[in-house]
């Protein structure tokens, strides 16, 4: 973390211009972004939703600084607010943002294998909006679809079930597991996983 830390200040200081041959300040800009996010994303896991927020702010705008307003990376960020907002009782914001980022990803209506990223981050972003919409009336019909496709994606990737790192259903209930989480990381635009701790470690 602290050499990442670094890294984004490097940016910072050189101004857009090449840093050397090899890399150049927009590399070390997208770091920075990464960095915010990963900060971001200690706090959802904490479920700090309050501090969340201004980071994944602040993330969206470096990342659209460096990839513009509509690249995939923006998508991944959105997805991460629209979980922040969906646990801070804002569900038309969180669908608004789960909207916007599933046609940058071009995830499709239909179940069907999308267009602009890793399954990974399709799964992430499909039971998110999944779990969102099974706790709101009238829309089942819609969850279930939502977590059809975010299991479809989920088992190009991973063996172990999705509810396993992301939760059940009902994680918004407060009724079901939240799961052992991951974290997004925006330069390989892949979800990582966490590894669960077993009792007694």
């Amino acid at each position: 973390k602290e050499v990442l830390e670094v890294a984004s200040k490097g940016a910072q200081a050189h101004g857009g211009e090449a840093v050397c041959e090899f890399l150049s300040a927009a590399y070390f800009a997208e770091i920075a972004a990464d960095v915010t996010l990963t900060k971001a994303q200690q706090c959802l896991a904490v479920r700090d939703w309050k501090a969340a927020e201004p980071l994944l702010s602040q993330a969206l705008a470096q990342t659209e600084a460096v990839s513009g307003d509509q690249h995939p990376r923006v998508a991944l960020v959105l997805s991460l607010l629209g979980q922040c907002y969906a646990h801070s009782a804002r569900p038309t914001l969180a669908e608004g943002l789960y909207r916007s980022a599933a046609q940058m990803l071009k995830v499709s209506d239909k179940i069907e294998q999308g267009g602009a990223g890793h399954s990974s981050v399709y799964a992430l972003l499909c039971w998110r909006y999944a779990q969102m919409l099974h706790v709101m009336p009238k829309r089942e019909h819609e969850a279930r679809e939502w977590s059809e496709r975010a299991q479809m994606h989920w088992g190009e990737t991973f063996s172990s079930p999705i509810e396993s790192a992301l939760g059940g259903l009902d994680v918004l209930k407060g009724t079901s597991e939240r799961g052992s989480g991951g974290y997004v990381h925006l330069q390989s635009r892949r979800l990582i996983l966490c590894c669960p701790i077993s009792e007694g470690h």
